[in-house]
């Protein structure tokens, strides 16, 4: 129970810093970014679909780095 009750006020310490400086493009593609690579590291080994490190690495990296790519017209993009 102490252990939820510390990382519950860590996350939301954590919430709030991301807030603060999310007017910050950097800030929010890390923070994306970041979002992507654990949870397809999660994806990978709840399936164990690819139990090669270096290959789980070479999937991980693009997709993180894709939240740093602008994509022109992206309104257009997300209606489609």
């Amino acid at each position: 129970m102490k252990t939820r009750i510390i990382t519950a006020v860590l996350m939301v310490a954590l919430a709030i810093i991301i807030l603060i400086f999310s007017y910050i493009p950097l800030v929010m593609n890390g923070v994306v970014a970041f979002i992507i690579a654990g949870g397809v590291f999660e994806l990978f080994r709840s399936t164990g679909a690819v139990k090669n490190k270096w290959i789980r690495i070479c999937i991980i990296v693009p997709l993180a780095a894709s939240a740093f790519v602008q994509i022109p017209y992206f309104e257009y993009v997300l209606i489609i």
